[in-house]
């Protein structure tokens, strides 16, 4: 069978129904392209299909998405508990299981079987290596990272990562879609693990908590320092567009004296190991690192959302300058 993807309307099967499967069910849909979404629990797909529709409350809220659209996309997606069912005839596969290596790897191994060698069987890993989930299947060349982050129906960023014996076809074809749907990919040609995305989350989450341990700021204020201060500025300029707007040789120096006194932890900080200790798993449990009290998560995750709609209101103003490269 041969997909037409660059039409913008080739099957979907997105496997896996929580909050990543959810949304990105519901931007496929969005985009025009007929999803089956599969989960083994009934009730996991009821609450996907009332979380798509509160995400797209919240779009048409913000002029974002019209309800007709919306109804029109909820319409595109079918919901299905079994595995064969949601992959028949799939041109692409959006892969949303939980993150432990030999669950994907026993999926990927069946989801080879079960359809075409041409459809594209991607995966939504944050940080798994992509050669390690194809491992055991029989056509490895169409294994391909696709990671999203969270929410997937706000954050653009989109990952395309590249295995060991991912072939240029299922690379380039998986780039092409995100673009078609509205997405920012970038293009991972190492199966680095952590890929991009994490591995600069990590780095600067090293420094933070370990300028917390050693007093040099409080969590509050370091907070405020990135949402208000990096994070604000890194949103239209990133690092080698500062260093050249600030000089590279300026920089360079900068970047001499400061990079030997980082942070070299290797271990998570023992806050988290205390907390944890005390039940203080965070929101969840209505306290972690700060205490949460009744509504108050509801608020946070309702003013974050709101502000990212913004920014995508933003972004549809002022588009990069630099093109995300090649189509």
């Amino acid at each position: 069978m041969t997909h037409d993807r660059s039409a913008g309307k080739c099957p979907i099967a997105v496997i896996g129904a929580g909050t990543m499967g959810a949304g990105i069910a519901q931007i496929f849909a969005q985009a025009g392209h007929p999803v089956r979404l599969q989960a083994r629990k009934r009730e996991t797909l009821e609450a996907a299909l009332q979380r798509i529709r509160v995400n797209q409350d919240e779009l048409i809220r913000h002029e974002l998405l019209s309800a007709v659209d919306a109804e029109a996309a909820r319409g595109r997606i079918t919901v299905t508990q079994a595995l064969d069912e949601a992959l028949a005839g799939a041109a692409f596969v959006s892969e949303n299981i939980p993150e432990l290596l030999p669950p994907k790897q026993a999926l990927f191994a069946q989801m080879d079987r079960l359809t075409s060698p041409e459809t594209i069987l991607s995966t939504n890993t944050s940080s798994l290596p992509i050669t390690q989930v194809a491992r055991d299947t029989k056509h490895s060349e169409r294994v391909v990272g696709f990671h999203w982050f969270n929410p997937p129906h706000l954050i653009p960023l989109v990952e395309v990562i590249r295995g060991e014996q991912t072939g240029d076809g299922a690379f380039d074809e998986t780039y092409r879609l995100a673009k078609t749907i509205g997405k920012s990919p970038i293009r991972v040609h190492k199966d680095t693990p952590g890929f991009v995305g994490n591995r600069l989350q990590r780095a600067l989450e090293r420094e933070f908590f370990y300028l917390e341990r050693i007093g040099t700021c409080s969590r509050e204020d370091l907070e405020v320092a990135l949402k208000q201060g990096l994070g604000y500025r890194w949103s239209v300029v990133g690092p080698f567009e500062h260093a050249d707007l600030a000089g590279v040789e300026t920089h360079s120096a900068t970047v001499s004296f400061l990079f030997p006194l980082l942070s070299t932890d290797t271990e998570p900080p023992a806050l988290f190991a205390d907390l944890v200790a005390k039940g203080r798993l965070g929101a969840k449990t209505g306290a972690g690192v700060y205490e949460y009290g009744p509504g108050e998560v509801d608020r946070i995750l309702a003013r974050r959302n709101t502000m990212l709609i913004d920014f995508i209101k933003v972004l549809k103003k002022h588009p990069p300058l630099r093109a995300l490269g090649p189509a």
